[in-house]
């Protein structure tokens, strides 16, 4: 069941009271007369909006606030009692029941992020009920297995992808297009020889499975682990960084020959179009600046070599394991300038350190960038035009990312590092020139 926007906007109101008072008891009965409906009512349309009863929402919401807490340095009693337990024994088992860790494993897995505000959108899962996982493995005969979020790169458990044992992960959205995408270059690229989590068919034989609306997928868990972008400021973090290129140029290397159906996107005009103008007003940029960016991106772009690219190669997407590095998350993929893998992967590292630390290693990201390219020429031998290119596709990559935040409460603190950091790079455009 669908919402309309009165009802989509009446609901996050509710949503948003719920995140105020959860320290009260709230009842059905109190929200459905903050909301406007009936109680029947207002449960089925809560329940179709954010994917959870009432009840479970609460509960969960709690949870996190709690755990929250408890990063932030509160006993785990307290937290219990701040969030309605009367008694740690009761807290406990709700908590493992829900995040399928304990509160103490869960601070050190997630540390003291604070839970992102939830927001209703026409399209897109809120989250997903332990009854919803439960449908889902059963389909690999799975069932009862323990699951756990994983790690959201906005900071606590994602939603959508979830741990199920020691040897699985279990993907999921409200759309198979993504999920389809990842399956089809995870294939292509386990057939070129590389470490991909191809998925797993289910005790049917079907790759993607479909609950209740819901779509999904199960891969195992690639061995190994990603590197943290402080590791690489750190004494041989050089030496990281240009394994790190390497591993990307091998990536990209193979994903020329991946048979995969993926977007064809127009970089130049995504700029000129979208998000330097989005980018340029919310950060009041210099108009004679933004022209002069954008006339020298559109002269060399033509002759950039474009082909099938990660999109998303993040530290938290690469693995190093046992049998060298695995690949994760191809839900992104598309058609585009090769040089855009490496050098998002270059400003992931500096978006997760910008503020290490006061900003202490801020200038020290420069020699990071170039250890980067310089491991990524390695495998593909990059261009002229390509080393030429680098600096203003790092910040095309910023201005796309940070047009992406604008306006999604959620995101606001990754929206407000990048918008220092677009500024920051912009100023010392010099220093991202490379040979």
């Amino acid at each position: 069941m669908g919402l309309r926007a009165d009802g989509r906007k009446r609901m996050q109101l509710c949503l948003d009271y719920m995140e105020s008072h959860l320290c009260e008891p709230l009842t059905a009965e109190r929200l459905s007369r903050f909301a406007g409906y009936s109680v029947y009512h207002f449960c089925r349309l809560f329940h179709a909006a954010v994917g959870l009863p009432v009840r479970s929402y609460l509960a969960r919401r709690r949870l996190l606030h709690a755990a929250y807490a408890i990063g932030g340095g509160e006993s785990l009693f307290s937290a219990a009692l701040d969030c309605g337990f009367s008694t740690y024994a009761g807290f406990y088992k709700a908590f493992r029941r829900e995040f399928g860790v304990s509160p103490g494993q869960y601070r050190m897995r997630y540390g003291g992020k604070e839970p992102p505000r939830v927001i209703l959108r026409e399209e897109g899962i809120c989250m997903v009920s332990r009854q919803t996982l439960e449908l889902f493995l059963k389909e690999w005969d799975l069932e009862g297995a323990p699951t756990s979020a994983m790690p959201a790169s906005t900071g606590g458990p994602s939603q959508t992808v979830f741990q199920v044992g020691e040897q699985y992960v279990l993907k999921l959205a409200d759309t198979p297009g993504q999920l389809l995408r990842h399956a089809e270059v995870a294939k292509a690229l386990a057939d070129a020889g590389l470490c991909a989590a191809v998925p797993v068919p289910a005790r049917d034989g079907r790759e993607l499975v479909e609950q209740g609306g819901l779509f999904g997928f199960l891969s195992r868990r690639l061995e190994g682990k990603p590197l943290r972008s402080a590791e690489l400021y750190a004494p041989g973090g050089l030496e990281k960084a240009e394994e790190v290129g390497r591993a990307v140029g091998r990536l990209d290397r193979a994903l020329v020959t991946a048979e995969a159906k993926v977007d064809d996107v127009d970089l130049v005009r995504q700029l000129r179009e979208d998000s330097l103008p989005k980018v340029q007003k919310l950060l009041s940029l210099p108009e004679a600046l933004c022209t002069r960016y954008l006339t020298s991106l559109e002269r060399v772009s033509p002759a950039l070599p474009r082909q099938n690219i990660h999109r998303d190669p993040h530290l938290g997407n690469l693995f190093a394991g046992p049998q060298g590095w695995g690949f994760l998350d191809f839900d992104l993929a598309e058609r585009n300038v090769r040089l855009f893998d490496p050098c998002y992967t270059c400003t992931s590292i500096l978006s997760e350190t910008y503020d290490l630390d006061g900003g202490a290693h801020r200038e020290a990201w420069f020699a990071v960038y170039k250890a980067v390219l310089s491991g990524y020429d390695e495998e593909v031998s990059l261009t002229a035009e390509e080393w030429e290119a680098a600096p203003l596709i790092v910040l095309a990559i910023e201005c796309i990312c940070t047009a992406w935040f604008a306006g999604k409460d959620e995101l606001r603190p990754l929206f407000d590092a990048n918008s220092r950091m677009i500024r920051w790079l912009f100023e010392r455009q010099d220093r991202l020139r490379l040979p």
